[in-house]
């Protein structure tokens, strides 16, 4: 069942940025994470971090990490995440993730609301590889745990935003 709430174009446009980077783009103005929310029954973008912004102003130096630090108990959202990844075979990967932040003690009628609009985000933005729902901190933390939710289409991951994995890599 999906819900009625529209998802507002500036999501569309975002993602489309994301999606499509040009060699001759400014790597710094490159979008790596945006997070999005229902304000006013609509899903609209509510946070954007450039590759240009992590390092700065106390956010952290790479975008898994500024994803960890965004998830809060008291909030959702839907996110958009350029991951960074290099594979056994020692290749280097950048996929989109889409996912949801619905953490477990959250409100029923807003953990509903995110849960039945997934689907209206996810349509608005096609072509993402992976989808990632998270509600537990232990889903994505430690990296490896992360790498283990993309390992389904991406296998053999060995390292996520240029940090090793333990173990040099995810399950295998």
């Amino acid at each position: 069942m999906t819900s009625g709430i529209q998802v507002n174009d500036n999501v569309k446009t975002y993602f489309e940025k994301m999606k499509v980077n040009k060699t001759n783009d400014n790597s710094d103005k490159r979008i790596r994470l945006v997070t999005c929310t229902i304000q006013n029954d609509e899903i609209n973008v509510d946070k954007v971090f450039t590759q240009d912004m992590l390092g700065k102003d106390g956010v952290p130096e790479d975008a898994y990490l500024v994803l960890v630090s965004l998830l809060h108990d008291n909030a959702c959202f839907y996110l958009m995440y350029d991951c960074h990844l290099e594979t056994k075979e020692g290749i280097k990967k950048e996929e989109l993730v889409f996912g949801t932040w619905i953490p477990e003690d959250i409100a029923v009628k807003q953990k509903m609301t995110y849960a039945s609009s997934k689907q209206n985000v996810k349509n608005a933005c096609k072509g993402v590889k992976h989808d990632v729902s998270v509600n537990d901190r232990a889903t994505i933390m430690p990296r490896e745990a992360f790498a283990d939710c993309l390992e389904r289409l991406t296998p053999a991951i060995v390292s996520l935003e240029g940090v090793l994995l333990s173990g040099g890599g995810a399950k295998k």
